[in-house]
């Protein structure tokens, strides 16, 4: 079925309610000549519509060119994002026989399919860039920035890829918000296992990029390309207007030949942003391996290193208060120490005063003879033991003191040996989180080593079939010389079939010529027989003679009449296993060809 052109598009969408199954409700929008509003592309041309009740506006996207998997393609993808209804796609419907139109020349009415998305206001990536960096508003830039990563992440993470990231297939409105459009090679996991139908720009594209690559992987040198020319530029406005074209931002394919030696690497460096550096290195990782995935997409990766960090954090932070509780606890039991020397030391201080008391006593007793003469050292040892006394209760109540300031120790170190243990305890789970961790991460290793074998395993398998096809490919040739050798045999056999034709032909032209000839000769002889009748008998042994001559050239005559007939019947013979053959040959051929069909 012969696909209408641009030319019977617009006839067509020019009355659209009219010419349309389902969307009834659809007007086109028009220009100041009165023809409807798009624009055409290499296989397809969008126009802008309105909905005539809501007032909302589509793009509708009319097909130019057949293709058979495009009905399959564009169903699946339609479905994928009605279900997420993700905020980085617009809505996307696929109608089948949807529009009439009557191609040019062929005069009758065919229904053809559309896609219909939700029209966007803003700006292409490119167009915004241009007016950011021109008005210097270097702060939307950022924005789009680190919305751009979010964005990256987000798709990544629903395991898709848009198929041909580029300045102008996104939109950007006046919140620095993206829209992604034209989803003709993108990838939901409902086509896993076929190719792709185009394979993007190549200034965004990584060189060893191929219609067979068809998963997530195909946007994330995209990624890097776009995140890299948004964050140089809102450094650097001037970068743009340096290297961009209406194909590109800053890079572009050959770059990627040899990314160092390139004049954009060079200016990239020059902006001495730790951020463009780390982009720098996942771009020269990409190149070197299309499987890279950048730190700004390995999400599950960035969260373990994210939480480990946090974990490490959490173990200094306790070892350092561990530590401080360690030298809290000697400091404190230090002083305990020291107050139980002291305590010690008072302690034998009033043993002896009091032994010394003992003594003054007995002497006092043993001595009263002696009073007048020792009153006075009576008096001074009263004095002293005043003093001592006084010694005595100061050191008890410092004692007292003592003891009081070892029980607020005791129960500030039992405190801190509690505390010791909450922060051991601590410890142990934040230990035990990451073993868990470093168990995920090994889980993920395991997981991507599954992974890499499954690859192995499909390449192999893709091998195995490369083989079969080579094998079917030869027999597919040898089918085909099969096939010559027959016609060349059938052609033979024909041309021996008419040789065969044309010489029974002159075979039974001499036979009638022969059977001519002995009706004339029998007529003769009846003749002779009349003519002799009316003879004397003088003439009877010229006519015995004559007679004789007959009889034997009819004998002759006869013998050439059978000779003929039998090589006829050779001919006829002959004919007949060449006709046997001829139909062989053809039954041959026709099965030939079949299995060539098959093999095909």
């Amino acid at each position: 079925m012969p696909y209408p052109s641009i030319s019977d598009y617009k006839k067509a969408v020019k009355y659209l309610n009219n010419r349309t199954s389902n969307l009834t409700n659809l007007i086109s929008i028009r220009n100041d000549s009165s023809g409807p509003i798009g624009s055409a592309g290499s296989f397809a041309t969008v126009f802008q519509v309105e909905d005539n009740q809501t007032k909302k506006k589509y793009a509708l996207k009319c097909f130019t060119r057949e293709n058979s998997e495009r009905k399959e393609r564009y169903e699946k993808i339609s479905k994928f994002l009605q279900n997420i209804n993700n905020k980085y796609f617009c809505e996307y419907q696929f109608l089948d026989n949807e529009i009439v139109i009557t191609p040019s020349g062929s005069g009758k009415e065919e229904l053809y399919p559309i896609l219909k998305m939700e029209w966007i206001e803003g700006e292409t990536l490119g167009s915004y860039l241009k007016d950011k960096s021109n008005s210097g508003k270097y702060q939307d830039l950022e924005i789009l920035y680190k919305n751009w990563l979010e964005l990256a992440k987000e798709i990544y993470k629903l395991g898709i890829a848009h198929g041909d990231l580029k300045h102008d297939n996104m939109i950007i409105n006046s919140y620095g918000e993206i829209k992604l459009i034209d989803y003709d090679g993108m990838f939901v996991p409902a086509l896993f296992g076929k190719n792709s139908v185009e394979e993007g720009s190549p200034n965004y594209q990584h060189p060893k990029r191929n219609s067979k690559i068809f998963d997530t992987r195909i946007d994330i040198f995209s990624f890097i390309i776009i995140a890299i020319s948004i964050k140089a530029i809102s450094l650097n406005n001037k970068l743009l207007n340096q290297f961009s074209n209406d194909e590109n931002i800053i890079f572009v394919k050959d770059d990627f030949v040899n990314l160092k030696n390139s004049q954009i690497y060079n200016e990239l460096t020059k902006l001495a942003n730790n951020e463009i550096n780390n982009l720098l290195i996942d771009l020269e990782k990409s190149l070197n391996d299309i499987n890279y995935v950048p730190t700004f997409l390995d999400i599950q990766l960035n969260k373990l290193k994210k939480d480990l960090d946090e974990a490490k954090q959490q173990i200094n932070k306790l070892e350092q208060e561990i530590k401080d509780c360690d030298n809290l606890a000697k400091d404190l039991l230090q002083k305990s120490n020291n107050c139980t020397s002291n305590n010690q030391n008072l302690r034998n201080d009033l043993d002896k005063a009091n032994q010394q008391i003992n003594q003054l006593e007995q002497e006092l007793t043993h001595c009263s003879d002696l009073v007048t003469n020792l009153s006075q050292q009576l008096n001074n040892f009263k004095l002293n033991g005043s003093n001592l006394q006084n010694h005595f209760n100061q050191a008890t109540q410092e004692i007292n003191q003592l003891e009081n300031k070892k029980k607020e120790l005791t129960n500030l170190l039992n405190s801190c040996t509690s505390n010791n243990q909450n922060l051991r305890n601590d410890l142990n789970q934040a230990n035990q989180k990451i073993n868990q961790l470093e168990k995920e991460i090994k889980d993920s290793d395991n997981l991507a080593n599954q992974f890499r074998t499954e690859l192995k395993d499909c390449q192999s398998n893709n091998k195995n079939i490369q083989n079969d096809l080579d094998q079917a490919n030869q027999q597919i040739n040898k089918l085909k010389q099969d096939l010559k050798d027959s016609d060349n045999l059938a052609n033979q056999f024909r041309t021996e079939l008419k040789d065969c034709q044309s010489n029974n032909q002159n075979l039974q032209n001499n036979n009638d010529k022969l059977k001519f000839s002995l009706f004339l000769i029998v007529g003769l002889i009846f003749m002779f027989i009349l003519f002799s009748l009316n003879k004397n008998d003088n003439n009877n042994e010229i006519s015995d003679r004559l007679l004789n001559r007959a009889n034997n050239s009819v004998i002759r005559l006869n013998d050439e009449l059978v000779t003929t007939k039998n090589e006829l019947s050779k001919v006829n013979n002959l004919l007949d296993k060449s006709m046997t053959k001829l139909t062989n040959c053809q039954s041959q051929t026709k099965k030939l060809k079949n299995q060539l069909a098959q093999c095909e």
